[in-house]
């Protein structure tokens, strides 16, 4: 957000937390506080304020977010608010792939590691 402090560009902040470091990056009349992103009412704060803000672009940082927000895009976009996120299915993919690496106890993209641990007795491999 701070790099775009000097563009002429209205820039919003909205977050669960109401001492939310991000929020501070603009000023009070543009700071929001939204209900937490596994609320039923979370999307329902978001559009409210697409509409009451005129918002062109909906950029969620926090990963908690990404698939609610994700599986409401079509709700945005009707209302004329671009969101900028993966599909919801891609998103659904990635929680999958972090359930198994971290079921694995290996670190992400250690494909060879993920690789040895799933499949190397068939194959005669040491973990």
């Amino acid at each position: 957000m701070l790099a775009l402090k000097d563009e002429p560009v209205r820039l919003l902040a909205c977050d669960a937390d109401p001492r939310a470091p991000g929020l501070h990056n603009v000023p009070p009349d543009q700071r929001f506080i939204v209900h937490p992103s596994d609320n039923p009412e979370f999307i329902g704060d978001l559009l409210a304020l697409c509409v009451r803000c005129g918002v062109d672009v909906l950029v969620p940082t926090g990963e908690r977010d990404f698939l609610p927000i994700a599986c409401a895009r079509d709700l945005f976009e009707q209302l004329g608010t671009r969101v900028l996120l993966a599909p919801a299915s891609e998103l659904q993919d990635r929680g999958k792939e972090q359930r198994l690496v971290a079921a694995c106890k290996c670190e992400p993209g250690d494909a060879s590691s993920l690789f040895r641990r799933m499949w190397g007795g068939m194959f005669g491999a040491r973990s």
